[in-house]
């Protein structure tokens, strides 16, 4: 779809296929942020939604250069019942062949028969778990909703997982309390090829609880410390925060760019109930953050939420930084940052809550690679 002389493409397709959860993760963008809208949505997402959701991957399929990726999340997607995911993802493969797949699990629902279904759809569905280390390091955020420890079972799932080699890749979200070397340790324990380390959501007005004030550097010096141990250790996987950073300052050290389609990428939401939304993320910032216009998916709904102007609007305002992200050194590599940590109550035209950890991490880095 265009905008301007450029055109937009869906690079990922978040799809809430169920609302509910069974953790109760309390750094939850979702459930412990400022948008409440998840009260008022279906458990699961009803059978004419699903409908839709088919009709709209088959028609970016066919419409887009690049096939998006469909993310299935919640609440717990696999909450949305076992038979009903097999056939969801069946589906898809059939009238959307191009389409990528993944579902993004908490690790508390692993049985023979989802192990089968993962092995049935490997070509075109992936399996990442959500977890963020060992025992202790993980029941410090991620229990259930009695404020009991499921780890147990998490654990059951990822060594079931990883020996049916169906494990492909464990998000974790980063606490300072965490020590790096039990991270790293995890890692080895866990076997994924994959890691994604993220930093706790925050904006400007309601810092990320780990941060005492924007310029102390301490997500930095986490970020380091793990860097140190991970740079030095035989890995046989990927941490995706480092590996990009490495990327990104060995392309602009050869003066090369960084590789582009030409296309705008953005990524949208489709709640349960079937409305498509912004990136979901924004719900940390303030209710409403993630309106699209208030478009059901369909082939005709993804349509003209591509045309309509709340998406205009939302990326001008994602490409519309700071002053003094645009003099950055460092923005070629940050790009401002995350939106949602830019928010300050008013506007996103600021420097994300981690700007001086980013600029931290970058010049240690940068003097490695020389």
């Amino acid at each position: 779809m265009p905008l301007g002389s450029e055109e937009i493409e869906i690079d990922s397709l978040i799809v809430k296929i169920a609302s509910r959860c069974n953790l109760d993760c309390d750094y939850c963008y979702i459930y412990h942020g400022q948008d409440r809208s998840w009260e008022s949505m279906p458990f699961r997402m009803p059978d004419a939604v699903v409908e839709g959701l088919i009709d709209a991957v088959t028609f970016l399929c066919a419409q887009q250069e690049g096939a998006p990726l469909v993310a299935f999340h919640g609440g717990e997607p696999l909450l949305f019942g076992l038979a009903a995911f097999d056939s969801l993802v069946t589906r898809i493969e059939e009238q959307a062949p191009r389409a990528r797949m993944t579902v993004q699990s908490n690790g508390t629902i692993y049985n023979s028969t989802l192990e089968a279904i993962l092995k049935k759809h490997r070509s075109s569905l992936s399996f990442s778990l959500s977890v963020d280390g060992l025992q202790e390091e993980n029941d410090r955020h991620r229990v259930d909703r009695r404020g009991a420890s499921r780890f147990r079972k998490i654990r059951e799932t990822i060594e079931r997982a990883r020996d049916a080699q169906v494990l492909d890749s464990i998000l974790m979200v980063v606490d300072l309390k965490n020590s790096p070397d039990r991270i790293l340790e995890f890692m080895h324990w866990a076997g994924a090829p994959q890691y994604d380390l993220l930093l706790p959501d925050g904006d400007r007005q309601s810092l990320p609880p780990m941060m005492d004030s924007l310029d102390a550097c301490q997500a930095a010096k986490w970020v380091l410390d793990f860097s140190a141990l991970y740079c030095r250790d035989r890995r046989p996987f990927g941490v995706r925060m480092l590996d990009d950073i490495i990327e990104r300052l060995l392309l602009e050290k050869q003066g090369l760019p960084r590789p582009s389609s030409g296309k705008v990428r953005v990524d949208l939401t489709v709640d349960t109930n079937g409305e498509i939304k912004l990136v979901d993320t924004l719900r940390i910032n303030r209710s409403g953050a993630d309106f699209a216009g208030g478009f059901k998916i369909s082939r005709a709904g993804i349509d003209a939420a591509l045309c309509s102007a709340e998406l205009r609007d939302f990326l001008r305002t994602r490409d519309d930084v700071a002053p003094e992200c645009e003099n950055c050194r460092h923005f070629g590599k940050c790009g401002g940052g995350y939106m949602q940590h830019r928010w300050d109550g008013e506007s996103y035209r600021n420097p994300s809550v981690y700007c001086s950890d980013y600029k931290q991490v970058f010049g240690v880095f940068e003097r490695a690679l020389t």
